[in-house]
């Protein structure tokens, strides 16, 4: 048993760990789920700065061609300061270049698609239920306002990488989403899913008291 704490709710709620992967995900998703996704959320922070960034636009590219061995000079540069871009990995582990079409499932606001699109990545697309409202970013990025499943009744064009950022476990239907899932995805391609295991550090170390 474990209380919501990020906003001083303390609401209890009971949790399982999955015997299979160790994943720890709540027993019962509550029907007032938007109650715990105010828009003071951290994720839903819009990025409208970040995609009008004339100094991302212009370096990003050059990082991700050196991070996947390609020459770039300005790119090897920035990689030596800068934080990794994580995103490489997850592409060179799909198999797929930028012309790769890619979904984030419960991105929030979408960072994430925004610095992949500066990157070079051809659509960067997302689906939220939980912010206020779509967001269309200045440099293409669209974060729709609506469920994976009812984004996946009217989306016509498959994606070549569908990612849930520990999305997964905080979903009622996880069967429905998979579903979902399956019927965007392109043949061949790849699906993304981060979750929290009990065997993480911020588990061994903080159990249940994961905020403060």
């Amino acid at each position: 048993m474990a209380r919501e704490m990020a906003f001083g709710r303390r609401d209890p709620f009971a949790y399982f760990e999955c015997s299979g992967c160790g994943c720890v995900q709540i027993a019962k998703v509550p029907d007032n789920l938007a109650d715990y996704y105010p828009q003071e959320y951290f994720a839903f922070r819009p990025q409208h700065r970040l995609a009008r960034s004339r100094i991302r636009a212009m370096v990003d590219g050059p990082r991700y061609r050196a991070a996947t061995g390609e020459k770039s000079m300005l790119g090897a540069l920035a990689n030596r300061v800068a934080k990794p871009l994580d995103y490489v990995q997850w592409a060179q582990t799909a198999g797929l270049d930028r012309s790769a079409h890619v979904l984030d499932v419960g991105c929030g606001a979408g960072k994430l698609l925004v610095r992949m699109k500066h990157a070079g990545f051809r659509e960067c697309t997302g689906v939220d239920p939980f912010i206020d409202n779509t967001v269309h970013y200045h440099n293409g990025v669209t974060v729709h306002r609506t469920s994976v499943s009812d984004f996946a009744s009217t989306r016509t064009e498959p994606f070549n990488l569908i990612m849930l950022h520990h999305a997964l476990e905080h979903m009622p239907d996880q069967r429905s989403v998979m579903h979902s899932v399956r019927r965007l995805l392109s043949p061949g391609g790849c699906v993304l899913i981060r979750i929290p295991v009990a065997g993480s550090y911020a588990w061994r170390t903080y159990r249940e008291n994961w905020v403060t």
